[in-house]
């Protein structure tokens, strides 16, 4: 599925570069972000959230206050809570506040629907929010979990559920 994505976008020219900004993330809220922070610095305080950790998201700019926030890694292939803005004290020359807009790009996967074929998890192994396989295969190297509500076969969560080794976990296990 694809990776959620937003945007963070500074909407207009603070007067002073040490203006900062913090973000939110499903609780967890950032350390101070600098208006003209480089795409590492923002990748570096999202990633240290307890809700999102380490490889989880990448960020990049090409812009001074603009920046994509793709996830990746656990968070990859999966509908994401959009970022918020917490603490906002940038404000232009003529002491106006300088607002911050956040941009859902993608929201990610948040339904599976396959008829046939063969669908190969990545490394968060994790379908959610709906699953309905039908004549089909779902496969992973290790194990799999999928969230409710899951459909496998017609009619029936009987016919063709083979976990060969490891577990396959469906609801709350």
């Amino acid at each position: 599925g694809a990776n959620s994505q937003q945007t963070i976008t500074v909407l207009g020219t603070p007067a002073t570069a040490a203006a900062t900004f913090t973000l939110n993330f499903d609780g967890a809220i950032t350390g101070n972000i600098a208006a003209n922070a480089t795409a590492a610095v923002v990748q570096t305080a999202l990633q240290s959230l307890t809700t999102i950790g380490p490889g989880n998201v990448l960020v990049t700019s090409t812009t001074t206050g603009i920046w994509t926030v793709t996830f990746a890694g656990g968070l990859a292939g999966a509908v994401q809570p959009q970022l918020a803005v917490v603490a906002n004290t940038l404000v232009s020359s003529a002491g106006v506040p300088v607002p911050i807009q956040i941009t859902v790009v993608n929201t990610g996967s948040s339904a599976t629907n396959l008829t046939s074929g063969t669908v190969t998890l990545g490394t968060n192994n994790a379908l959610l929010q709906g699953v309905t396989v039908t004549n089909a295969t779902i496969q992973a190297t290790t194990s799999v979990t999928l969230a409710a509500p899951v459909s496998l076969g017609v009619g029936s969560a009987q016919g063709g559920i083979v976990a060969s080794s490891g577990s396959l976990t469906i609801g709350q296990g």
